[in-house]
């Protein structure tokens, strides 16, 4: 049975008269008409019968309309659901947040302001996952399908307790944080990994007690003393009400975050406008 048989006389049957079912259908009536000849030929069966100028269901009929109707509703309202979901799906943008996502959610706040259909879904996924529109990373792979823009530099800190020793200077040496304890980023973050390369550069080896995914933990922990920690000073604040920033003296400590648009997922309007804000928003 054809679907579109089915539902020419789902239209008919509801109202039980050819011209109102065509005008619901903005179909020519001789083609509802044939629609409904066609499939009575084709089950063997009455659908209507003539009773004065009116139509009426017959038995037959009825019996069809009540098994048919419920499921011609189904399929028009998945067709419809399906749309809405392609329509959405326009108006998401994947985003990766591997790197200073604190400072990235008012960039995200602002571009929603003028763009309110915009939804984000959020990740934290590894640079082997690829199912993002926009990414956020200290770890540029230069890959050919994404477009990669530097978002900011920042140099990074020391940061001490504001009763350590440390604290009235405005710069140390790493000789001299020699056998102290360090508070440490998360063990697998980016930004562990890139004070480990940096440490390994100039021959350091803080010694770690403990490590957090929490700025707040961090610099809850650094303000007790309990140890000391790097700090990045625009994606964690260069002015902290509980901690001491030295800068360090030697080779410079700065890290650039990247942001990276994924070109090889499917057309997006939407997530290049994001990504064209958020490459300005810092400038």
């Amino acid at each position: 049975m054809e679907y579109n048989r089915i539902r020419y006389f789902i239209a008919v049957a509801k109202y039980q008269n050819m011209t109102r079912a065509a005008e619901e259908l903005h179909v020519a009536e001789p083609a509802i008409s044939q629609a409904v000849k066609r499939l009575s030929n084709e089950l063997g069966i009455r659908l209507f019968e003539r009773k004065g100028r009116n139509i009426v269901l017959t038995a037959d009929g009825k019996r069809l309309y009540e098994k048919a109707a419920p499921l011609i509703r189904a399929l028009d309202d998945m067709s419809e659901s399906i749309a809405r979901e392609k329509n959405t799906e326009h108006s998401v943008i994947h985003l990766n947040l591997q790197s200073v996502p604190q400072l990235f959610l008012d960039v995200i706040n602002d571009f929603r302001t003028s763009h309110t259909q915009a939804m984000f879904r959020l990740s934290d996924a590894g640079e082997n996952d690829m199912s993002w529109d926009i990414r956020i990373t200290s770890a540029s792979e230069k890959l050919r399908y994404v477009k990669s823009v530097p978002l900011l530099s920042e140099p990074v800190m020391i940061a001490v307790s504001k009763s350590h020793p440390l604290a009235h200077q405005d710069s140390v040496s790493l000789n001299e944080l020699k056998g102290m304890d360090f508070i440490f980023p998360e063990e697998n973050g980016q930004f562990s990994a890139f004070l480990n390369g940096y440490c390994q550069m100039v021959s350091f080896r803080p010694h770690i007690i403990y490590s957090s995914g929490s700025v707040e933990a961090l610099e809850g922990m650094i303000a007790s003393g309990l140890g000391i920690g790097f700090w990045p000073v625009r994606s964690w604040s260069q002015k902290s009400d509980q901690v001491h920033l030295l800068s360090i003296d030697g080779p410079q400590c700065e890290r650039t975050i990247y942001l990276e648009n994924n070109e090889a997922v499917a057309d997006k309007p939407l997530k290049d406008e994001f990504f064209e804000y958020a490459s300005h928003y810092f400038m």
